[in-house]
């Protein structure tokens, strides 16, 4: 479900985006990720670059440039604020690389889509004002568990 829902999103990002090219000689995409080094993290982008594939857009049409920050995160906006100036989309794995993605946009003025995936709490974040909608150019998926549905299902069992 979360993987069809990512998917459907970044197609839509893709759409609204524009990347079929922006005028550019080769025709060819730059997706920027940035992701700390952790191996659920490492699945997560894996995934989306897999999902792209899988949805016809391969590394024929897209060149991927992946960021990691140190784990103290000192880098970590300078690394944001790279990826926003050289790629026509972002996505940021984790809370606080989608955060500082979104920023880098806000501060350079460029609206290109950010996507953000294993975040848990988008809205307390200020990713987004609603889980329902992205807002503007950022979008993307909550890992959050729906507690209350488990607990409901607790009960009927």
């Amino acid at each position: 479900m979360k993987k069809t829902l990512l998917i459907t999103t970044m197609l839509a990002a893709l759409a609204v985006g524009g990347l079929t090219g922006c005028n550019r000689q080769d025709n060819r995409t730059k997706i920027g990720i940035l992701q700390p080094n952790h191996p659920a993290l490492e699945a997560a982008s894996n995934g989306f670059m897999a999902g792209l594939n899988e949805e016809g857009f391969g590394t024929d049409k897209i060149d991927f440039i992946k960021r990691a920050p140190k784990s103290d995160g000192s880098d970590l906006n300078s690394l944001a604020k790279d990826l926003i100036s050289q790629c026509e989309m972002t996505l940021g794995v984790a809370t606080d690389p989608s955060k500082a993605l979104k920023a880098a946009a806000i501060d350079k003025g460029i609206v290109n889509p950010i996507l953000f995936t294993a975040v848990t709490d988008p809205v307390g974040a200020g990713l987004v004002s609603s889980l329902d909608n992205g807002d503007g150019f950022v979008t993307g998926t909550s890992d959050i568990n729906p507690v209350e549905q488990q607990i409901q299902l607790i009960k009927e069992i």
